[in-house]
């Protein structure tokens, strides 16, 4: 298979994005109804009994997810089992699976974003129970995070249905992924609901932990108490302890009901939340109004949020390949920068815009332990939408009481194609979106820079040139990162004014 490749006269193959000893899975474009989808195919040999097995796999997961239509179940549009190769037609998820974030952050994710994964997770699998649908493997792996950040349940090709007549047997072997199974699935015993019960709690212990539940093996999974979570990360608190480990109970019947498990996690993120910030083994952690900068806290974080246009027009003559290519380089003189200042936290984030909006990376992450993952171009320009996204970001929560101004980065061609001036508005009613930092990158010499100029507010201020990592760079060092504004201030009409900042060591604003 290769890019260009057409399936069914409708699905044209874009981007290889992963592949495997059974088949391949696509970024590809629906000729159709013009829009982008991911296609697995399936390539073995018809002649292997593997290929068999993996195209009732392919049955299977359509049959399953076809009963279902839940925001966090990842949708299945089409199943051609008849054309060689037979291949699946799946919903197109901007990713990453939270394996690959975990990678990111080998000590565990923040406590806060593991409870409401877990929860939206609990959702999902609530919603397949519901339907009959027991899912069987569910793992950091299956678990992927769409373009607004929310976590949808992927990979049903070994799901038990209830109204089945027989269970899916692959090559005699357990089906599902065996860190993650119950001990009554590892021991051949029958499946019930609990199982996904169990594999929920033994994938969010590798989500705060970075380590397997069990790394020794089958006998301790069968028969040995799980550790509670908190022996390998102290920061967690003995509430999610005792709540895990009912999750991880050897008795399938002791385990919660699934829909039951959403309302828990996240009570008890709002419990503990205020012991938190962003992700504690980075060292931020939020400030009571006497834990002032200069006292326990010893970084405070700096946000940079990219709001990158990835509409049609970003496809041609270059564009989006340059867009790409800056933010990477910038990225690589951020650290820099980053390297100067020891006292702030950089931390980066990016949503993109293109018939709606979405969070390409939404969690902070740390400037030095990111890595960029390129952007497609596609679909409507609805600047509007991406500044309505990063308005609901910049509220007290889930933004910290204290940190060094924000900064925001627009990058596009202008030209927009929804109501932006409404999501303008909406961004600069946010305290911390007033406030910011402001940076517009003009995109091509067609570029509408009065568009940019008002995102600006300053008349003062120029769009830069995308083709100038440096540049851009320079323009957001903290100690200029002030920004003057052609209207005056509103900071009167707040009804909960932020505090007034302390003196920051450079003269920048802190609130």
């Amino acid at each position: 298979m290769e890019a260009g490749h057409e399936l069914a006269g409708r699905y044209r193959l874009q981007q290889r994005l992963g592949h495997g000893g059974m088949g391949e899975v696509w970024r590809a474009l629906d000729l159709t109804l013009d829009r982008p989808v991911a296609v697995k195919t399936l390539l073995a040999n018809r002649g292997d009994d593997r290929w068999h097995q993996a195209l009732a796999r392919f049955r299977r997961e359509a049959k399953a997810v076809a009963r279902l239509n839940h925001p966090r179940v990842a949708a299945i549009h089409d199943l051609a089992e008849h054309h060689d190769p037979p291949f699946l037609v799946l919903e197109l998820l901007a990713g990453p699976d939270l394996a690959a974030h975990l990678r990111a952050h080998p000590g565990g994710l923040s406590i806060d974003t593991v409870l409401e994964y877990g929860a939206q997770t609990a959702e999902g699998l609530a919603a397949a129970h519901a339907a009959g649908v027991i899912h069987r493997d569910i793992k950091p792996h299956n678990l992927m995070l769409d373009g607004s950040g929310t976590v949808k349940v992927c990979d049903f090709g070994i799901a038990r249905l209830d109204d089945a007549t027989a269970g899916l047997t692959l090559d005699g072997q357990l089906p599902g992924t065996r860190a993650y199974m119950a001990p009554e699935q590892l021991s051949g015993k029958p499946v019930t609901r609990a199982a996904d019960v169990y594999a929920l709690g033994a994938t969010l212990f590798h989500l705060l932990t970075g380590r397997l539940l069990f790394p020794d093996g089958l006998y301790a999974a069968v028969f040995q108490d799980p550790p509670p979570p908190s022996s390998l990360r102290s920061a967690i608190p003995k509430a999610l302890d005792a709540y895990l480990l009912t999750l991880l109970a050897k008795d399938p019947s002791a385990r919660p009901p699934t829909h039951t498990i959403p309302a828990r996690l996240r009570a008890l993120a709002h419990q503990i939340r205020p012991e938190l910030l962003l992700d504690d083994t980075m060292r931020v952690r939020t400030t009571a109004r006497n834990d002032i900068p200069g006292g326990p806290m010893s970084r405070m974080p700096l946000h940079f949020i990219w709001l990158l246009d990835c509409s049609h027009s970003m496809s041609l003559n270059g564009k989006i390949t340059a867009v790409n290519y800056a933010v990477r380089e910038t990225i690589a003189t951020m650290r820099w920068h980053a390297n100067d200042n020891p006292g702030k936290a950089l931390m980066v984030r990016a949503l993109t815009f293109n018939s709606g909006a979405r969070w390409h990376i939404e969690e902070p992450w740390d400037i030095h332990q990111m890595a960029w993952r390129d952007v497609d171009a596609y679909g409507d320009r609805d600047m509007g939408a991406a500044f309505r996204l990063a308005a609901r970001a910049l509220h007290i929560p889930p933004m910290p009481q204290w940190a060094w101004q924000v900064v925001l980065a627009l990058v596009s061609d202008g030209q927009p194609t929804d109501d932006w001036r409404s999501g303008l508005r909406e961004l600069d009613a946010s305290p911390w979106g007033r406030h910011a930092a402001r940076v517009a990158v003009a995109v091509g010499a067609d570029a509408d820079r009065s568009v940019l100029k008002e995102f600006l507010a300053d008349d003062e201020l120029q769009p830069l040139d995308t083709f100038a990592p440096e540049q851009l760079a320079r323009s957001i060092r903290w100690e200029k990162s002030a920004r003057k504004r052609a209207q005056p201030d509103h900071d009167a009409r707040i009804s909960n004014p932020l505090p007034s900042p302390p003196s920051a060591d450079d003269g920048e604003d802190v609130w």
